[in-house]
C-alpha cells in the first residue's frame, strides 16, 4: 500500500499499468482536484460524505450540496460512472438516483 499526496499520484502511470488500483480521496473537491491532475476516466463510488451546513442525503451515507451536485453532473456528462454506497454489501445507488433524491431535498 502507497500513500501518497493527491499531487505526488502519477495517475498516468497508475492507468497504464492494468493493476485495479484504489483510490481513496476525502471529499468530491478532492475528486476534482485529482481528475485537473490527471485522473483518467473511471468509476466513482462515493462512500461516506458526512452531513453538513446545505447538504443534502443522497444516499444512507453521502450527503451532498449543490455545488458538488453540479460538479458531479459535469464529470457524469463526461462519462463518469458515479455511484454511492457506504460498504461493499449495500446495493449501488446510481447518480440518476442520486440528483432525483438531492431534488427532492
Amino acid at each position: 500500500m502507497d500513500i501518497l499526496a493527491l499531487r505526488e499520484t502519477p495517475f498516468a502511470t497508475f492507468a497504464a499499468d492494468g493493476v485495479k488500483t484504489l483510490l481513496l480521496l476525502r471529499d468530491v473537491p478532492a475528486l476534482l482536484e485529482a481528475r485537473k491532475l490527471g485522473l483518467p476516466r473511471t468509476r466513482v463510488n462515493l462512500g461516506n460524505v458526512h452531513h453538513g451546513p446545505m447538504r443534502r442525503q443522497v444516499s444512507t451515507s453521502v450527503f451532498l450540496n449543490a455545488e458538488e451536485i453540479a460538479e458531479l453532473k459535469n464529470l457524469h456528462a463526461e462519462g463518469w460512472d458515479i455511484e454511492a454506497r457506504g460498504v461493499p454489501s449495500e446495493r449501488p445507488v446510481t447518480f440518476t438516483e442520486m440528483v432525483e433524491r438531492f431534488g427532492k431535498g
